[in-house]
């Protein structure tokens, strides 16, 4: 009756707010390292305390380019629950946007054990997002100049078994905001746009070799939707290498060491093209995770389905 009434509630929840309005999608190269970064659902997945702290410096050499840092702490608190929050600046040229969240995520086990790896997790994030628009070359006298602070939230599932995993996101779920100052006095909910669905399996090529090829799929409201593939490969679970493609977008490859399991490592490296929506020398993207504490494990491991 418990597992009923949560999946119940989970479909609820997932029925009100889906009709609900996201803007553009978030662009990261560390999805496969830090899947939180797109999908709140993926909290405390290992079981520990967490630091992840990842910077992108997009279109590099050119000034006033998009400049992104996100921090994030990971608290599990138990097997199946744990709690996040989250926090990150944006920077454009005279556009800053600074965004906190607080994030739930649940786990439901479906297999006997915890080490079957069998499970679906469900996420929810809420906050608040400030967007301001300082004065500056060719805006001094621009009416929209000030401060807009906004609702934020966002939504997450993900599909384990084995080592096969399935997962879809809204990463913004309203699109409603107030004004301060001499900005934007409109309030607005409209349909869901923005989504991103991905699909991961990974495969062992020896006991000490692992490929792990990720295909990820983008829905915009203000671009057609994006195809990406992604393929990592893993060293004793020591270090990486991999690349990824994206349609419209280009090319990035990366690579990332595992310090006593500690420390994670990830660089990862935008290739500028001469498409239209890229300039510059390329774009940077450094991933740190710092693990503390014990992991969370169930007392019992003999039954974990609620």
């Amino acid at each position: 009756m418990k597992l009923l009434f949560k999946l119940l509630l989970f479909t609820t929840v997932w029925c009100i707010i889906y009709p609900l309005q996201a803007q553009q999608s978030p662009v990261y190269s560390h999805y496969f390292l830090n899947s939180f970064l797109y999908n709140p659902s993926f909290v405390a997945p290992n079981g520990y305390t967490e630091v992840y702290l990842n910077y992108r410096n997009q279109w590099a050499g050119v000034e006033g380019a998009p400049a992104t840092g996100t921090l994030s702490l990971h608290l599990p608190l138990s097997y199946k629950a744990g709690i996040a929050f989250t926090g990150y600046q944006d920077k454009a040229g005279v556009l800053k946007t600074t965004t906190g969240l607080a994030t739930f995520a649940y786990q439901i086990y479906l297999g006997s054990k915890v080490d079957d790896n069998h499970k679906i997790a469900f996420g929810l994030s809420a906050g608040v997002t400030s967007v301001s628009l300082r004065a500056g070359d060719g805006y001094a006298n621009d009416p929209v100049v000030g401060t807009t602070s906004m609702f934020e939230g966002q939504f997450g599932m993900h599909y384990q078994r084995g080592n096969f995993k399935l997962a879809f996101a809204i990463p913004r779920l309203f699109n409603t905001y107030v004004a301060s100052e001499n900005s934007f006095n409109t309030i607005g909910i409209s349909k869901v746009r923005n989504t991103i669905s991905s699909v991961q399996y990974s495969i062992y090529i020896s006991d000490r070799v692992v490929f792990d090829p990720m295909i990820i799929y983008h829905t915009n409201d203000n671009t057609n939707a994006q195809l990406e593939g992604l393929g990592s490969l893993r060293i004793n679970n020591l270090v990486w290498v991999g690349a990824s493609y994206r349609q419209r977008y280009g090319a990035s490859a990366f690579a990332g060491a595992n310090v006593r399991n500690k420390l994670k490592v990830g660089y990862a490296y935008k290739f500028a093209t001469g498409s239209p929506n890229t300039l510059g020398a390329g774009t940077h993207e450094i991933q740190l995770i710092v693990q503390f504490g014990k992991q969370k494990k169930p007392e019992v491991e003999q039954n974990t389905k609620l």
